[in-house]
This record gives structure tokens, sequence and C-alpha cells, in this order.
């Protein structure tokens, strides 16, 4: 698994330029990769929008995370309940790392 470290500016955007959160948290590696994480505080709901599907799920069952896409299709993931699987709090939100800018890989983690 890839590790991850900022090297950028603030505040905080898409590779395409969509902005998404005036800072981070920290960076999680956790069970099924890394990911930034974002208080609410900081992130711009402006910028983004809940996709149909989503609504669809939250009507039917109460999930782990919501999510919410950028128009250039970049997905944060707003926490729900917790899970075994990474140290992902309740109401905090988190974006890939691949999809933001000024997050480069900075090396890898042993797996063993």
């Amino acid at each position: 698994m890839n590790k991850y470290a900022f090297t950028g500016v603030l505040p905080i955007s898409t590779k395409s330029g969509i902005l998404v959160a005036e800072k981070f948290t920290r960076i999680i590696h956790g069970g099924r990769g890394a990911y930034v994480e974002f208080d609410e505080e900081d992130i711009w709901l402006e910028n983004f929008h809940v996709p149909v599907e989503q609504i669809w799920r939250l009507e039917r069952s109460i999930p782990y995370y919501a999510w919410w896409e950028t128009e250039d299709g970049i997905k944060a993931y707003h926490q729900i309940k917790p899970v075994d699987y990474a140290d992902y709090m309740v109401g905090m939100w988190y974006i890939s790392p691949r999809d933001l800018k000024g997050f480069e890989v900075v090396g890898k983690y042993d797996n063993n």
C-alpha cells in the first residue's frame, strides 16, 4: 500500500481544480487504502452534490458512510458509523489522496 504525504498548498482541490476543503486533519492508511481526513467545518460542501443512487441507498438503510461527489466525479465519504478495518471517525469526511492535488506517494507500507 502506498504511503502519502501532503506536499502541496492550501486550500485543497481535486486534480482538475475544484476546491474541496480549507485544510485536512490527517492521512489515514487503513485496510482499504489511504484516505485524507477532513473536519466538516473545513469541507466546501457547496462544491459537492449527493448522487441520485446515494439518495436511494440512504432511504433504504443506515450505511457506514454517505458519499457526495464533485462535478468532476471525485467522491467524498462522510462517516456515519464506525468500522473495524480503519480508524475512520464518525462525522469526519474522507477523500482518496489519489484524487487531490498536493498529495504525493512517499513510500510503501510493508504488508507483513
